[in-house]
């Protein structure tokens, strides 16, 4: 499913940006999360994994969209490699 939702991220980042649509994501995640307490069969749990591609998706892309349009041109490459590291 997440490869199903990064085809959606791009044009939501172009629509409300990135920061709004990272912050939806971990609105989705959290709810996902608090969601799993409430499970009790496996179509329920079916469609609450695949919910969680979206977060998943977002996780994986903003945060080198932000790197990458931020950091410096001379740095860029020191910040990508740092982020690779810690994510």
């Amino acid at each position: 499913s997440s490869i199903v939702f990064s085809l959606i991220v791009p044009s939501m980042c172009h629509k409300i940006g990135f920061k709004a649509t990272f912050f939806l994501s971990q609105l989705i995640l959290a709810g996902c999360l608090g969601a799993t307490l409430f499970v009790k069969n496996k179509i329920l749990a079916l469609l609450l994994i695949s919910t969680f591609g979206f977060p998943w998706a977002v996780s994986n892309t903003i945060p080198f969209a932000l790197v990458a349009t931020i950091a410096s041109k001379d740095q860029k490459g020191t910040f990508m490699g740092l982020l690779n590291i810690f994510i």
